[in-house]
Parts: structure tokens; C-alpha cells; sequence
């Protein structure tokens, strides 16, 4: 394993007790189209979450294309990578009768790994871990003398799959009151997105010119050089982003739940949910402590964020924290195949 120094730097109140009942209830697997490739085109994933979200079990993925090639192009100027990696993996599929918008962030994750592991490498160059992690001065904890550089086997990552017991909804009882809940699913953002866009169109034009002001001015370290901003419109432009987070967390949960006790809500109709997020009393700050609580403890799957390997320069065995990177595993100039035999060229 190549390791080398590098200086470059790593870049909630406890429940009161009442009674909850997160119930599972049975949910039919789509059924997927087989695909009838030769086993060296394609790489087969069987997903951690064993076909209990939208995805089916297993999917099939084709190496990147010019589609898919398109869509990586334009990630480093990209404010939305998860709306990109939906393009990519869809141009990369091939269950065409699956949206991969529909898969989870996890099985996404676990997608681009088995893609890289497929044909661009069986491991990741540049993990950047800190040799000592316990040193308590924060200029010291991040010196370059104290951060190093790996290369990461794949089969180290390691993926927790979905517990067996688990399918959605996902039914959490308080109070006499079921509120079925769903995973959230990678297009949900870009979902959220495109509503604020245009519910708060004419607001992001009346403050374009102070947001700009506000994002200079914070970057002066000098404050002679910081230019000065109306305090009634500053006030106005906080009142809007306070608003603006609200309806951020509101069609957030509304793409999270899907029936309250017998009301069930239509699949695809985010107003009527929006609605019930907003007007139904029914559904409590505790039925969302409830959740919260499940997607961390026994909902919790896919890569670990921790990660073992054996460090060269400590000599010993390391288990360091691990942020899964889009770009760490999407290919690029500076990407280079490791062992692939599948492709070949010739002269004449």
C-alpha cells in the first residue's frame, strides 16, 4: 500500500420515554428485466437493502458512456451532484424499467463502488487519514507532518445491509396515531429544489443583488472593505432565508411519509402530503423524534463511515473515519485502470 505524506487538511436532546411501536408492514418488490449481456459488460450489484426499498435485489450497470461521460463533465461546476449521479447511473443501467432517482443514497454508494471495482480498480488512491487522531491541539491535529496519504482496497469498505425485518412503510405509533414512513430517496432533493425555485422565484430576484453584497463582504478580513447594506433589507432577506429553511424541512418530511392511521396518500401527489406535514395535528414532534431515532439505530445500513486498513508508516493496523466522495469514485483524467483486461487496442 503507497503511502505518503500530505499537507493537505482534512476538510441532540435525549427522548423523554412514552410508548412507540415502529411496526413493519410488507411491501411487493418490483420485478426487474434480466439482462441478456455477456457477463463481461456489464457488473452485477446485489444491493445491501435486498430489494425492500424500490430497487429490486440486484441491478445491472454498464461501464460509463459517453451519456454518463456528459453528465460527469459537468460536476465541478455543479451545485446539485446527487441530480448528476441520477443521470449518470440511469445512463448506465440496464433495467431500463428502473428510475435510479428511486434508489436510496446508500445503494447509490454501493453502485459506484462495485462499478469502480469492476473495471477502474479494486482501490482508492488519495485517502487522506491523520496519523494521530488524538492529539488535542487543533494546529497540531491538522500540521502536514500529521496527515498521510493511502491507498484503500475496496474490500476494506465495508456495507451494512438492511435489517431482514425491515420493509416499508415503516409504521411508528404514538398515541393511538400510525404515521407510515418511507426512506428518503436521492431525487427527493432535487425535488425540494425545483419547488423552492419556483415558490420563491420572485423573492431570489428582489435579494439577488444583497446576497451577493453579503457572500463579499464575508470574506473581507478587513472590515474598512466591507460594503454597507440596508438594515431594513438585511432584516427582510433573514426573514426570507428563516422561511425558506421551513418549507426546506417541510417538503423534506413530506417525501418521508405516506399514511397517517387508515388516510393514505396518493403515490406522486407531494401537495397532499405537503398539506398533511403543515395541517394534520395528528402527526406529533414525536412520531418525527421516533424516526429520527429508527434511521439511526436499527434502520441504519450501508457504508460504514469507518474504515480499517494496515498503515505503512504507523506499522500497524488504522481504523479512521471514511466520507464516501462522489468524485473518488467516478472516473476522470486522473483516474488510470488498474488490471483491466477487458479492453485492448490494435494497429492495422
Amino acid at each position: 500500500m503507497k503511502e505518503a505524506n500530505n499537507q493537505n487538511l482534512f476538510v441532540s436532546a435525549e427522548p423523554q420515554h412514552h410508548e412507540a411501536d415502529p411496526s413493519v408492514v410488507l411491501q411487493p418488490v418490483k420485478n426487474a428485466i434480466k439482462p441478456n449481456l455477456e457477463d463481461d459488460s456489464v457488473v452485477e450489484v446485489k444491493l445491501c437493502t435486498g430489494g425492500r426499498l424500490s430497487a429490486p435485489a440486484v441491478l445491472h450497470f454498464r461501464d460509463y458512456n459517453m451519456q454518463a461521460s456528459q453528465a460527469i463533465s459537468e460536476m465541478p461546476l455543479a451545485s446539485d451532484h446527487l441530480r448528476l449521479v441520477i443521470k449518470i447511473l440511469n445512463a448506465m443501467i440496464v433495467e431500463d424499467n428502473f428510475d435510479c432517482g428511486l434508489l436510496h443514497i446508500e445503494e447509490a454508494k454501493e453502485i459506484l463502488m462495485n462499478v469502480h471495482g469492476k473495471w477502474w480498480g479494486n482501490s482508492i488512491s488519495g485517502f487522506r487519514y491523520l496519523l494521530n487522531p488524538d492529539i488535542e491541539d487543533k494546529d497540531l491535529l491538522l500540521a502536514k507532518e500529521n496527515i498521510s496519504e493511502a491507498d484503500i482496497p475496496l474490500s476494506v469498505i465495508e456495507v451494512k445491509p438492511l435489517d431482514s425485518d425491515i420493509k416499508e412503510p415503516i409504521n411508528i405509533t404514538v398515541h393511538g396515531v400510525t404515521v407510515g414512513f418511507v426512506y428518503p430517496r436521492i431525487q427527493n432533493m432535487g425535488i425540494i429544489e425545483d419547488n423552492l425555485k419556483i415558490k420563491y422565484a420572485e423573492e431570489e430576484q428582489r435579494f439577488f443583488k444583497l446576497k451577493q453584497i453579503l457572500e463579499f463582504n464575508s470574506k473581507q478580513q478587513d472590515p474598512t472593505k466591507k460594503i454597507e447594506v440596508n438594515i431594513t433589507e438585511a432584516e427582510a432577506y433573514q426573514k426570507y432565508l428563516a422561511e425558506r429553511a421551513e418549507w426546506r424541512t417541510i417538503l423534506m418530511r413530506a417525501q418521508e411519509i405516506v399514511r397517517v392511521n387508515d388516510d393514505t396518500f396518493t403515490s406522486g401527489e407531494l401537495d397532499e402530503r405537503v398539506n398533511a406535514i403543515r395541517n394534520d395535528k395528528r402527526i406529533t414532534t414525536r412520531h418525527w423524534i421516533e424516526w429520527a431515532a429508527f434511521l439511526e439505530g436499527k434502520g441504519k445500513f450501508g457504508v460504514n463511515n469507518e474504515v480499517e486498513f494496515y498503515s505503512d508508516i504507523l506499522n500497524q493496523k488504522v481504523k479512521r473515519p471514511f466520507r464516501f466522495y462522489t468524485y473518488t469514485f467516478i472516473p476522470n483524467k486522473l483516474v488510470e485502470c488498474e488490471g483491466d483486461e477487458s479492453s485492448s487496442i490494435s494497429f492495422g
